[in-house]
């Protein structure tokens, strides 16, 4: 017990050890429940990024292309995927992971309720406590006064005795308990995402055989940019030659808009071209070409760190255990 100004006031530094280690294990409960929502989310919105992908790429193929299966048959496995984590990934993530993590922070505000009321009895005994020491220091008129006041402390005590007894006693097997009960959470976490990792991969490799090897792939994106930035260099060039050429001094504007397509049209179907008419298609031409060539720039890269990805990723280990998530 340590005195503060004209009051007493109870200190009890075990109950303050574990109550500190209570604290500690509810936030980091707390945040591991929302972690494991939130990858739960990711996986999810990471699917369907990967189907939405795999539809739009599917558009860049017309039906005689060699490469139109190959987007047919990823455009299956990113669905199939998609499919898998929304029934089977989810539903039993949802049944090992997430709910006994819910289900063990659904007791912090129990524990919470009852430390707050042990607080509440610790005043009520400091008060009482407070009264007593007054009367002795300075005795009532009324000789019961005293009596009565002790009475009244001892009763406070024991009620705060009691509730701060249980405590002490509870909170280290509440934090004890994490280990066994969050172990079997934690095995099935780890064990979802290797099973998800692998049926990822597994799908994946299987359409290796719709692509050349690396090395043979590398050469040939390599020809094709260079094959792109060389038309978009002589198209460029042709379109400022035609620009100039035409008697125009300024540097051109560049709003031309979609009409410039009908008359790149009129100007290859009719010999009575207008200067202006020959150079408006000319340059709408290089601007869908400097188009082309960043698009297709980026998607054969992404082809390349897809392929190299895969050749360099280990193989994935079958887990030992042979319990389900």
């Amino acid at each position: 017990m340590q005195r503060t100004g004209n009051s007493d006031k109870t200190a009890d530094s075990e109950f303050d050890e574990e109550f500190t280690r209570f604290k500690t294990l509810e936030k980091k409960s707390d945040k591991l429940s929302k972690e494991t929502k939130g990858y739960l989310d990711s996986i999810r919105g990471m699917t369907s990024a990967q189907t939405r992908i795999a539809q739009t790429i599917e558009l860049f193929y017309d039906d005689g292309n060699p490469m139109g299966q190959s987007g047919a048959d990823y455009k299956r496995v990113m669905e199939k995927l998609d499919e898998e984590a929304r029934t089977d990934l989810d539903t039993a993530f949802r049944t090992t992971v997430l709910e006994p993590f819910g289900r063990f922070c659904s007791y912090f505000p129990e524990i919470n309720e009852a430390v707050k009321r042990r607080q509440k009895k610790l005043l009520d005994y400091d008060t009482q406590r407070s009264k007593v020491r007054k009367l002795i220091d300075k005795p009532s008129e009324d000789p019961q006064r005293l009596p009565r006041a002790e009475q009244e402390a001892n009763m406070a005590r024991e009620m705060y005795e009691n509730l701060n007894s249980i405590l002490v006693n509870d909170l280290p097997k509440v934090v004890e308990l994490r280990v066994p009960y969050l172990d079997p959470s934690f095995e099935a976490l780890v064990k979802s995402q290797l099973r998800f990792a692998q049926t990822n991969y597994e799908q994946l490799e299987g359409l290796r055989r719709h692509f050349p090897p690396e090395n043979e792939n590398d050469q040939r994106v390599d020809n094709v940019l260079q094959q792109m930035r060389e038309l978009t260099i002589c198209v460029s060039t042709l379109f400022l030659r035609s620009w100039y050429a035409h008697g125009f001094s300024k540097e051109p504007e560049f709003g031309l808009g979609l009409g410039a397509l009908g008359e790149l049209n009129a100007a290859s179907s009719t010999e009575n071209e207008t200067p202006l008419q020959a150079t408006k298609a000319h340059f709408f031409l290089s601007l869908l070409l400097v188009a082309s060539s960043s698009l297709l720039h980026h998607f054969f890269s992404f082809h390349r760190h897809v392929h190299r990805t895969a050749n360099d990723s280990p193989s994935i280990q079958q887990p030992q255990t042979t319990n389900d998530v």
